[in-house]
């Protein structure tokens, strides 16, 4: 397993395609642009949590953890289990759907004449779609 962080600079995906489109990278690489732009999105993107900007010591799931290489890393046993665990935790128990679904979903509404779409809304758990 390699551990890498990538330089402030070029922390975002924002960052590392605005370089990549300068040509700021070395000329002697053999990869295309579009390649080196998805190899290193897909490194960026490989994360299972997320440093608080306000809080360093806090840190929020992605939404994508269970998919991510970082976490099929880890072999089958209590690790795996109790991350799990606490993403479900997170997504699901925490962000109480039957108390708050009606009013996010209004206030998504309010904002725009868009239609709105599920993804538009992230996680949303079976019970959402019960609340009238």
């Amino acid at each position: 397993s390699d551990l890498y962080e990538f330089l402030p600079e070029y922390s975002t995906q924002g960052q590392i395609s605005k370089a990549i489109d300068d040509g700021n990278y070395p000329t002697n690489m053999s990869t295309t642009r579009e390649k080196l732009r998805k190899d290193l999105f897909d490194l960026i993107d490989d994360r299972m949590l997320l440093r608080s900007e306000a809080d360093p010591d806090h840190f929020y799931f992605t939404a994508h953890l269970l998919e991510t290489r970082s976490f099929r890393e880890f072999s089958q046993g209590n690790a795996r289990v109790a991350i799990t665990q606490l993403q479900d935790d997170f997504l699901w128990k925490r962000q109480n759907w039957r108390l708050f679904g009606k009013e996010r979903l209004g206030v998504l509404q309010r904002a725009t004449s868009m239609l709105i779409f599920a993804e538009d809304l992230g996680h949303v758990p079976p019970e959402a779609f019960d609340v009238p």
